[in-house]
């Protein structure tokens, strides 16, 4: 199995930093550096949308503007710093540009002429602004209603022989790809009782608008271009123009599930050719993340044939390699993450952490989950007080790159969700032999254990295998990170039952849990976990930890923003209505009996000098962190853009 590149591992390390980034923001995120202060290239959102380049700074290559996603909306520039020594380009910290659009709008930036225009649809016409380099923004210039059989995708533009316009958009067939009824409602039913989904498959071609160069009037309506010869399934996510073999052309576009397909133009723009962009091996290159957006970069060469493309996660390049007659597209090296100077380290969206000692050192490492589904080692090569993490290595199970993606019928949301992995990692030493094993939640609602065959020093883990229940595998919502903790000589496992409900487990062996029972407050009502149903469920992160330091064990748990944590009604951190549900939220849930019939308070948030914890949308992760002391924790926090958010205990209240 050929491994992705996916963190760029080279001398790489991270320390504590300060927040400089949105005042709602709290906490320190950890910071990466090296010998030059180079880190995997960090953006604001969950995911991102290239939208051009332009030589905005005037150096010898293009700066990169790009487009933040709807839960940390914005436009952001990036000046092209150099390349790295693998000939990965490098970009300098963010600022942030004014568009007349917002995030729902698709765009697209284009330097012509010697000037910077961006595009965009908004209210079915397409806006064209020119940028403004003093008051730093895209104005409004000009715009020109246009008809599309259905709504358009993603588009890009080019300037053809006569100096017009052409923009080629992505548009769909017009199937409805969803199943009937609400993914977040009880009525949802994605599979019909064969499995198979019950909602459609779409498709999406290519289509070219031909545009007047005083931009005045449409020469040419809305035409397919495409012919077919490849299916593209969903949208085509991402267009653009890159220069192949012998003065030849055409355009690369991403997909939803993540292949790359290639259109060779004439000069009329029409395609001649499609076909699928492949690795040097002539294997379809499939992105490492779902929904890649590509656009082209030049390469160290100088040719306009290299990409970069985002996705869910993170934002990688691609080298050029080839161009093969036999696929009908180009050949690709395989995809390195993007490099930016003074970046927060990344570890994939919704990331999952755990502190611990990985590699028998000494010293507290990171190991976490991401939507990717991988389970990442950062390594610390500082000390526990002042660490220094390396950048995120994946860690291998069985011999092969741990990366779960549920496919066609194992994600409750339907064939759509297909690559979303939601690896919630846990770890401990599960089966008692002095080495550190992973248990695991994901998005396929299993629960899995990864023991490890290998030393304290030389971590060595076997290939997945399931956690049974009473000799069925052991099921609940999904998304979550199981709790695990010795008690006495048991163990214990705490996660969301398949009734939403906090539930503990005793373990037998490495492979088997027995019945224990739903957790209870006080009052011995059971601790519910949401108010939603469907893919609204889960997504909780647990950690068993004597948080207020009396000698019981106490619950750490992380939520969504529609947690309802412990019923419907009352839930955190929903139902705080006067912070006006701002977020996900971290959870203190007080022991009140016993560490064997553990009863609780009603939940607590953890603040942070004052004000609640609220990291993101989706979820967020804590995970005790004995940075400090042996015996007294702090917390760090993975948020769903990829930071991990340390947070000092003198600093916390509840």
């Amino acid at each position: 199995m050929r491994k992705l590149l996916l963190f760029f591992v080279c001398l790489i390390s991270v320390s504590p930093g300060i927040l400089q980034a949105q005042e709602e923001e709290m906490g320190e995120p950890l910071e990466s550096q090296n010998y030059n202060n180079i880190g995997v290239f960090d953006f604001p959102g969950v995911s991102c949308k290239p939208l051009g380049v332009a030589y905005l700074s005037g150096k010898e290559y293009p700066d990169l503007f790009l487009a933040s996603d709807k839960w940390n909306p914005g436009f952001f520039y990036y000046e092209f710093a150099g390349f790295s020594q693998k000939g990965v380009p490098v970009f300098l910290e963010a600022k942030e540009f004014k568009t007349p659009a917002t995030y729902k709008n698709l765009g697209c930036v284009k330097e012509i002429g010697g000037k910077i225009y961006g595009f965009w649809y908004i209210d079915k016409k397409i806006v064209s602004c020119v940028f403004d380099s003093k008051s730093f923004e895209f104005k409004r210039e000009k715009e020109l209603a246009v008809s599309f059989p259905r709504n358009p995708g993603p588009f890009s533009v080019e300037i053809n022989q006569k100096g017009n316009y052409v923009f080629v958009f992505s548009i769909g067939d017009g199937v409805n790809t969803r199943a009937p009824g609400d993914g977040r409602d009880a009525d949802y039913i994605p599979y019909r009782p064969d499995g198979v989904y019950n909602g459609g498959i779409s498709y999406s071609d290519l289509y070219k608008v031909e545009v007047a160069n005083d931009f005045n009037s449409v020469v040419t309506e809305a035409t397919k271009i495409s012919k077919g010869d490849v299916k593209v399934r969903s949208s085509h996510q991402g267009i653009t123009k890159i220069e192949v073999n012998d003065n030849r052309e055409g355009l690369v576009t991403g997909s939803w599930f993540g292949n790359l397909y290639f259109f060779e133009l004439s000069k009329d723009f029409d395609v001649q050719e499609e076909g699928i962009v492949s690795g040097a091996d002539l294997i379809t290159l499939r992105h490492p993340t779902i929904w890649p957006t590509p656009l082209v970069y030049p390469g160290t060469d100088r040719k306009w044939n290299n990409l970069i493309a985002s996705g869910e996660g993170g934002i990688y390049f691609y080298k050029y390699l080839g161009f093969s007659e036999k696929r009908n597209a180009p050949i690709y090296d395989t995809p390195q993450h993007l490099l930016k100077q003074n970046s927060n380290l990344k570890g994939g969206s919704l990331v999952v952490p755990t502190m611990v000692d990985w590699d028998g050192d000494g010293k507290t490492d990171i190991v976490a989950g991401n939507s990717l589904g991988q389970i990442l080692f950062f390594r610390n090569l500082g000390d526990n007080q002042t660490p220094q993490f390396s950048a995120g290595v994946p860690l291998e199970a069985g011999g092969k790159e741990i990366h779960i993606q549920p496919g066609y019928g194992e994600d409750i949301q339907g064939p759509f969700e297909s690559r979303w992995g939601y690896t919630c990692p846990n770890v401990i030493d599960w089966n008692d032999d002095g080495v550190y094993d992973i248990v695991m939640g994901d998005s396929r609602g299993k629960h899995t254990v990864y023991i490890n065959k290998g030393t304290p020093q030389k971590p060595e883990l076997a290939e997945e295998h399931p956690i049974y229940l009473e000799g069925l595998e052991l099921h609940g919502t999904w998304r979550c990170k199981p709790g695990v903790a010795k008690i006495g000589d048991k163990m214990a496992y705490v996660t969301l039952d398949d009734d939403d409900v906090f539930h503990l487990y005793w373990q037998i062996d490495a492979y088997n849990l027995k019945e224990g029972f739903k957790l209870c407050l006080e009052d011995g009502t059971p601790i519910e976990g949401n108010f939603l149903e469907a893919g609204g469920t889960g997504r909780l992160k647990f950690n068993i930890v004597d948080w207020d330091l009396d000698g019981t064990l106490d619950l750490i748990v992380g939520t969504p923003r529609h947690g309802c944590v412990p019923n419907p009604k009352e839930g955190l951190p929903w139902r705080y209505l006067d912070e006006g549900r701002p977020g996900s939220a971290v959870l203190f849930l007080k022991n009140v009996g016993t560490d064997e019939s553990p009863k609780y308070h009603f939940p607590k948030l953890l603040r942070y000098k004052g004000k609640p914890i609220y990291l993101g949308q989706h979820s967020c992760a804590p995970t005790p962190w004995y940075r400090n002391s042996k015996t007294i924790p702090d917390i760090l926090v993975g948020r769903e853009n990829g930071m991990f958010y340390y947070f000092d205990r003198k600093d916390i209240s509840w």
